[in-house]
Parts: structure tokens; sequence; C-alpha cells
């Protein structure tokens, strides 16, 4: 059973772009279970706004049971559209959308009262609910009882199982690397964040979440508050080392929410990148709060 998880065209950048690592982690958990999975990455594959017709056509090419979009705010339309054709064309595959806008609890619950093409909403964190979900399609079950989905029955009507949000474990360790095999490292070339001329950069992550509750962020909102989940320094550095040597970069976005929160988990993460001489660049988000203590 295919999966074909996507982006939709951008309709702006502020920023140098960078490959999606959520689709990443999600494809990493279906290929766990045993899915064939393609990216189908719009943005850089050239597709524009105008082209959605064609992407959608690229990713029905490869014969999805499943689609899975990742939207953020201002390409939500773009999202929404590429669902359409998609309903128009294959009926019978099953669309599923999340990421930074769709996974957002009160967006989750606007965005399927006000579309009637998506089947299914992933709030949050969803390698797993994700990788459920596209074992009850295997096996022709509904979503009943898969923490962390909004979904449409037969009817159409809206079913919510997201009271109980389906999350990854505390170690991350489990979740292992992103699929960073399934896409075309040739076509990114971005420099590192903050103007390092000479470098080619990628993010990634050491830890997840974030123990703060502030007005402007919208962390809590996508993930519910918990306490922040780190990955064993080693293996962290495992995945920029594989970067390095398999892809050519040099410099790395730790996309972490703010890196510095557990300053042990940061110092131990500078002390291996130090112990490798690896002559990296690299470049993070910090707090002024006081240090949490995991």
């Amino acid at each position: 059973m295919n999966v074909v998880l996507a982006t939709a065209p951008e309709t702006w950048l502020s920023k140098m772009y960078l490959p999606s690592l959520g689709l990443l982690y999600m494809a990493k958990s279906l290929e766990t279970a045993g899915f064939p999975v393609s990216v189908v990455d719009s943005t850089i594959e050239g597709y524009q706004e105008s082209q959605i017709g064609a992407l959608v056509d690229a990713i029905l090419a490869k014969d999805p049971a499943v689609v899975g979009f990742t939207g953020n705010s201002h390409n939500r339309f773009n999202v929404m559209k590429a669902v359409s054709l998609i309903r128009a064309k294959a009926p019978g595959v099953v669309t599923v959308v999340g990421g930074p806008h769709f996974g957002l609890s009160h967006v989750a619950e606007d965005t399927m009262r006000h579309t009637t093409d998506i089947d299914v909403v992933c709030v949050g964190e969803g390698e797993f609910a994700l990788r459920d979900l596209c074992l009850a399609v295997q096996e022709k079950r509904d979503f009943s009882g898969i923490p962390g989905l909004l979904w449409k029955d037969k009817d159409r009507a809206i079913v919510t199982n997201k009271g109980n949000r389906q999350l990854p474990p505390d170690d991350l360790d489990l979740l292992g690397m992103p699929a960073w095999h399934l896409i075309d490292h040739s076509k990114f070339h971005s420099i590192l964040e903050g103007g390092f001329e000479g470098t080619r950069s990628i993010g990634l992550k050491s830890t997840r979440g974030c123990p703060y509750a502030c007005s402007f962020c919208c962390e809590n909102a996508a993930m519910g508050r918990r306490n922040v989940r780190k990955r064993t320094p080693a293996l962290f550095v495992d995945e920029i080392e594989h970067l390095m040597k398999e892809y050519g970069y040099n410099a790395f976005d730790f996309w972490d929410d703010t890196f510095t929160v557990m300053p042990q988990h940061a110092y131990a993460v500078c002390d291996e990148i130090i112990r490798r001489k690896l002559d990296i660049r690299w470049y993070a988000r910090t707090t002024i709060f006081q240090p949490y203590r995991d």
C-alpha cells in the first residue's frame, strides 16, 4: 500500500528553503511499519501556485492509497486546493493534513467544519497517529480509537479522537533519524541562517517540546505542554555526521524550540561535536528564561 507525503506550493518564503523535517519523520515511522513511502516536495521540485494540478498528477502517478500534506498558515489554501483535486480525480484516496497550521487543535476543528474534501486532520506530533491510520486503511478499518485524529466517516460527519493525543515516546531515540534518503539533497543549497556565506545548511532537532507558555508562540497548542524530551547527544551528532558525509552539508540549523533550555544537554552536544573534530557551523535558538530542570 503506497503512501505519499507532500508539501503544497509556498505562497511566500521569508527564509531560504530547507527540507520538511516533519514529513521526513512521518516517512521514517511509516517505513519502519513496512509501508512504501514517497515524498513530493513541491517547492524544491519547482511547482508554482498555478501548477497545483501538475503536482496532484505527480502524486497520483505514484498510485497512493493515502496522501498526507503538511501545511503552514500561508500555504494552507494551496493544500486545500490540492486535496480537492485529489478528491475529484481519485475519490478512493484517503487525504490527511497536519503540520504547523492544521496540527493546532482549534485550527483542526475549524478545518473539518469548513472543508468537504479532507478526510483526516492529524493533531500535534503525528508519527504514531499517521502510522496507525495507514494500518487501519490497509486493514479496511475506520479510525476509531486512534488518538490524535479528527476524521469524517462515510456520511462525512466529523468524528474526533483528538482528546487523547497520540504522542511519540519520551525517548526520542526510538524514532531514529528522519528518512533523509527520500529526498534529492542535490537540490538544497541554503546558507546557514545569519548569512554565513560559503555554508550549505540543513535543519534538524535534538529536543522536542518547551516547558514555557509564551503568548506569541504556538508550540504548546501544537504539541501540548509536556516535559521537554531529548535525544541522546551522541546519536544526534551521529545524524550531523551522516548528513555531512552522505550529502555534503557543513552547517546545521538546530530547530529545537530553545536549544539551551537544558544546559547539560546543550553542553553534551557541543562536547560531542568537539570530540569528533567536526568542522561545522551551527545556529540555534535560546531563551532568557531560567533553565528547565529535567
